[in-house]
């Protein structure tokens, strides 16, 4: 079992889920504690996806800023990075945590 799939099964916080609706973002979770929720929180690219590819996407934040996303880029003070980028969807992660825009 992949550490994606525990991750999968754990539990929803509270913050996670109103980053959902507040961000756009589809999913979000964390195994132990939400350090890249607390950093994506403060992410200034975090939002919807205006044009991605395998490599690297644009992404439309809240305020209608536009930033661009790169696969690997490392993302806050925790050391979270982007380790997808696809068509549809860019995911960033840590060790821990991950939260998947699309």
């Amino acid at each position: 079992m992949s550490w994606l799939s525990v991750i999968i099964i754990a539990i929803l916080p509270e913050n996670c889920l109103a980053l959902r609706d507040i961000f756009n973002v589809d999913e979000c979770n964390y195994a132990i504690h939400p350090l890249l929720t607390v950093e994506v929180e403060d992410l200034v690219f975090l939002g919807s996806i205006i044009q991605s590819n395998t490599s690297h996407g644009f992404v439309r934040d809240p305020l209608g800023n536009i930033s661009q996303v790169s696969l690997g880029q490392k993302i806050g003070r925790n050391g979270a990075r982007v380790i997808k980028v696809l068509i549809d969807q860019i995911v960033v992660a840590d060790d821990l945590n991950y939260v998947v825009i699309k």
